[in-house]
């Protein structure tokens, strides 16, 4: 009868060695999708950035071409232009 409560005791220790070892595994897979949805946000911020700044960059370079005097600084808008603000807005939004 004692060598059978020295069996109980190892199955029991048995159980909570795998229990922890389950968790562990859980919290890692938990982290690593966590991780992979910031990292699909991260790179949408990106290029939604990316986007808003080559439209910004294209629309000074057909201002500056249809410029009479492209090298005159008051050829492009000014950050109180609709223009502008209109950019400004969306990129907040997104």
């Amino acid at each position: 009868m004692h060598g059978r409560r020295r069996e109980n005791g190892q199955a029991l220790v048995l159980v909570i060695v795998l229990m922890a070892f389950l968790a562990v595994v859980a919290v890692a897979v938990l982290e690593l999708s966590g991780a992979t949805g910031r990292d699909a946000k991260r790179e949408n911020s990106h290029n939604t950035a990316l986007s808003v700044a080559e439209a910004g960059v294209a629309n000074a370079l057909s201002v500056l071409a249809n410029a009479p005097r492209p090298l005159d600084p008051s050829a492009l808008p000014s950050s109180s232009s609709p223009q502008v603000a209109s950019i400004s807005r969306r990129a907040v939004a997104s």
